[in-house]
C-alpha cells in the first residue's frame, strides 16, 4: 500500500515537474524575436521583422504570441518533420482533394494556437508562402485559438485559415488565395468585420456551429461567399449532437461568387446583405492534379434541412456593386415626398452638440483663456513668418488640428439615411431635394441636380458661402449652369453659416472641447461624396468641386483632405484666423488657430494633385462663367 502511494505521489510530482519545465521554458516574459527562424513548440513570443517558419509551430496553451505592424512571416511550403497528423474526412465534395489526406498534412506548416497580431493600414502584417512562385495550399492552416486578435492581417497561399477558439475577432484585414474556406468558425462567437475575402475553393467564411457576427465584410470570387452548417456528430452510438449554428450576417457584400449564401439544419438572422453575380467566378482552384471548379450556380441563398434563419432587407441582383479596394457604402435611400419648408434647419445645431457628447473620448478641452492665446500666438507666428509651417504630410496635419480622422475613418460603413423629399422636373435637369442623417452629424439639407440622359455623369459639389443657402448657389454661382452643361451638381445647405451669434457660439462650444466646426463641414461634404459615389448616374472618377467665399474656404480644405477629386475651382482662400469682421468681429467656422500655421502650403494650390482654378472674389468676371464651364468640361470630360 506504501509503495502504491509512493509511486503516486511520485507520478504527481513528474507531472508538476513537466509542466513547471514547459511553463519556465515558455517563459512567464515575452521572447522578443526579430528576423529569426522559427518552429516547434513556443511560449510568449513577440515577433517583428522578418520571421521564417521551417516546422509546424505551436504556441503553448498558456502562451500568447504577439506580432508587431509590419512584421512578414514566411511559411515554407515543405515540412519533412516527423508529426501526428490526421486526414479530414470525405464529405461529398472533397473526396478526391489531395490536401485533406494524411500524406498531405505530414508535409505540410500548420500554426496554431493564441496569437494577437495587430497591424495597421501603412503596416499591415502578413502571413504568406516562402516560395519563390507561391500557389494556393503551400502550407496547411493557420489555427486561432481563444483571445486571439487580427487587424490589418494578410492571410494567403494556405489550405484553410481556421478560427477554433472562443472569443476571437478578426477586423480589417485580407483573406485569399485559399485552398477551402477563407476563414472558418467553428462552434464559437467570434467577430468577423469590415475584411476582404477573395479567391477560395470552397467559400469566403464557413460557419459550424456558434453565434458569430459577421459584419461589413467584402466576399468575392468564391465557390459560395458564406456558408452556414450545423455539423451533427455522433457523440455515443446513436446519440448526436451539435450547437445549431446562428450567426448574425450583417451589410456583408457578395459579388461574383457560385453561390451567395448556403444554410443547411442551420439559423441565423440575415440582414442588409447584397448579394449579386454578374459574371460569376472566373477561378479554378488547383493543387497537382486536383481542382474545384468553379459552380456559378446563381443561387442568391439556398436553405436546406432543418432552418430557420430571418432575412431582412436583402438585395439580390445581378449588377455592378464598389469592385475589391474601393470602400463599401452604406446608405440608405427612402422617399417621403412632403415639399416641407427645410429653413429651420440651417439654425438647428443640436446635432452638433450631440456630437461633442458622443465622441467625448476624443475630446481636446481647453479655457477660453487658452483659446484666446491660441488664436494671439498664431497671428504673431504669421505676422513674423508670413509663409507659415510646412506640414510633411499635409492630410494627416489638417485633419489632426480638425480632430475629424476618428470620424472620416469610419465613413464608408457608418449608415447614411438619404430620404427624397421632393423632386422637381426641368427641361433639361431633374432637381431632387434630400435630406441626409448620419448619426455623427444629425440631418441637414442638400439639392441635388441630375442632367437628362441615362449615362454617367461628372459630378460637382457647391459650397456656399455666409448668408446663402443652396438655392442661391445653384442660381448664382453656377449650379443651373453646370447641370445644363450635362454635369450631377449636389450642394449642402450647411447650419449655422451665418456670421451671427449662433456660429459663433456652436463654434465657441467646439473649440473649447477640441472640435471644429469647420471640421465637421469637411465632414459633411465627405458624405457627398459618398452618396455622389453610390450613384449609377455618377462617373466616381470624375468629381470636382467649386465654393464661393467661405464654402471655398471649406473647399480649399476639402481639397487637401479628400482622395476623390479630381478638379477644383475656388474664389476665396483658406484664412484660419478669420472672425467674421463685417457683421461681428468674433470667431466662426474659419477660425481654427492650430491650423492657422498651415494656410500658406493650403493655399499654394500649386501642391494640388488635380488642376485648380482661382478666380477673383464674386466670380463677378464678365467671362466667369463660361470660364468655369470650359474647366470643367476640360479636366473632367
Amino acid at each position: 500500500m506504501k509503495k502504491k502511494k509512493l509511486l503516486l505521489i511520485s507520478l504527481v510530482i513528474i507531472a508538476i515537474l513537466l509542466v513547471a519545465f514547459f511553463f519556465l521554458k515558455s517563459g512567464p516574459f515575452p521572447k522578443n524575436v526579430k528576423d529569426k527562424t522559427r518552429s516547434g513548440f513556443i511560449g510568449n513570443e513577440i515577433w517583428s521583422g522578418t520571421i521564417n517558419v521551417m516546422g509546424d509551430l505551436i504556441v503553448h496553451p498558456w502562451a500568447t504570441l504577439t506580432i508587431k505592424p509590419g512584421t512578414t512571416i514566411y511559411v515554407n511550403p515543405i515540412d519533412n518533420a516527423p508529426k501526428f497528423s490526421t486526414e479530414v474526412l470525405p464529405d461529398g465534395f472533397n473526396d478526391n482533394d489531395p490536401t485533406r489526406l494524411k500524406e498531405y498534412e505530414d508535409t505540410h506548416i500548420t500554426i496554431s494556437g493564441k496569437i494577437i497580431a495587430l497591424g495597421t493600414k501603412d503596416k499591415p502584417i502578413i502571413f504568406t508562402s516562402a516560395s519563390q512562385n507561391p500557389k494556393i495550399a503551400d502550407w496547411s492552416q493557420l489555427n486561432l485559438d481563444d483571445g486571439s486578435r487580427l487587424d490589418h492581417v494578410i492571410v494567403e497561399y494556405l489550405r484553410t485559415p481556421s478560427a477554433n477558439g472562443d472569443d476571437i475577432e478578426i477586423t480589417n484585414s485580407i483573406f485569399r488565395h485559399v485552398m477551402w474556406g477563407g476563414i472558418s468558425l467553428a462552434d464559437k462567437s467570434s467577430r468577423i468585420i469590415n475584411n476582404t475575402i477573395y479567391d477560395c475553393g470552397h467559400e469566403g467564411l464557413d460557419v459550424h456551429g456558434g453565434e458569430p457576427y459577421i459584419a461589413n465584410n467584402f466576399i468575392y470570387e468564391c465557390n459560395t461567399g458564406i456558408v452556414v452548417i450545423t455539423d451533427y456528430l455522433e457523440v455515443v452510438p446513436g446519440y448526436f449532437f451539435k450547437g445549431r449554428s446562428n450567426p448574425t450576417v450583417v451589410n456583408n457584400t457578395l459579388l461574383n461568387n457560385g453561390h451567395g449564401i448556403y444554410i443547411m439544419n442551420s439559423d441565423g438572422t440575415y440582414i442588409n446583405n447584397t448579394i449579386t453575380s454578374p459574371v460569376g467566378s472566373p477561378n479554378d482552384w488547383c493543387y497537382e492534379d486536383f481542382c474545384y471548379k468553379n459552380m456559378n450556380y446563381g443561387n442568391a441563398i439556398s436553405v436546406e434541412g432543418n432552418s430557420s434563419p430571418v432575412f431582412i432587407n436583402n438585395l439580390f441582383a445581378n449588377r455592378t456593386v464598389e469592385k475589391p479596394g474601393e470602400p463599401k457604402l452604406n446608405i440608405i435611400e427612402k422617399t417621403n415626398l412632403s415639399e416641407k419648408d427645410l429653413t429651420y434647419l440651417s439654425f438647428d445645431v443640436s446635432s452638433y452638440q450631440d456630437f461633442i457628447k458622443n465622441n467625448i473620448q476624443y475630446s481636446k478641452p481647453i479655457s477660453e483663456e487658452e483659446l484666446e492665446r491660441q488664436i494671439d500666438q498664431a497671428r504673431a507666428y504669421l505676422a513674423d513668418h508670413p509663409q507659415g509651417k510646412i506640414a510633411e504630410n499635409l492630410r494627416e496635419q489638417i485633419m489632426q488640428e480638425l480632430n475629424i480622422g476618428f470620424i472620416l475613418e469610419g465613413i464608408n460603413q457608418r449608415e447614411l439615411v438619404v430620404t427624397t423629399i421632393a423632386v422637381r422636373q426641368y427641361e433639361k435637369y431633374k432637381e431632387k431635394e434630400l435630406l441626409f442623417e448620419d448619426p455623427q452629424v444629425g440631418t441637414f439639407s442638400v439639392l441635388l441636380l441630375i442632367p437628362e440622359g441615362g449615362e454617367s455623369h461628372p459630378a460637382i459639389l457647391g459650397l456656399h458661402g455666409h448668408g446663402d443657402s443652396k438655392e442661391i448657389f445653384k442660381q448664382k454661382y453656377f449650379g443651373k449652369d453646370l447641370v445644363e452643361e450635362g454635369f450631377v451638381v449636389i450642394m449642402p445647405s450647411f447650419r449655422a453659416m451665418g456670421c451671427d451669434e449662433l456660429e459663433r457660439n456652436i463654434s465657441k462650444e467646439l473649440l473649447l472641447k477640441g472640435f471644429t466646426l469647420m471640421g465637421l463641414r469637411v465632414y459633411e461634404t465627405h458624405l457627398l461624396i459618398k452618396y455622389l459615389k453610390s450613384k449609377d448616374f455618377v462617373d466616381k472618377n470624375r468629381i470636382g468641386i467649386i465654393g464661393h467665399s467661405g464654402g471655398s474656404h471649406t473647399a480649399n480644405v476639402v481639397s487637401r483632405v479628400s482622395q476623390d477629386l479630381k478638379a477644383g475651382v475656388y474664389d476665396y482662400d483658406s484664412f484660419m484666423l478669420d472672425l467674421c469682421i463685417e457683421n461681428n468681429p468674433d470667431i466662426h467656422c474659419q477660425t481654427v488657430p492650430s491650423l492657422a500655421y498651415y494656410d500658406p502650403q493650403i493655399n499654394d494650390h500649386s501642391t494640388l494633385k488635380f488642376p485648380s482654378y482661382k478666380f477673383e472674389y464674386g466670380y463677378k468676371g464678365l467671362n466667369d462663367r463660361q470660364e468655369i464651364i470650359n474647366f470643367f468640361n476640360e479636366n473632367l470630360k
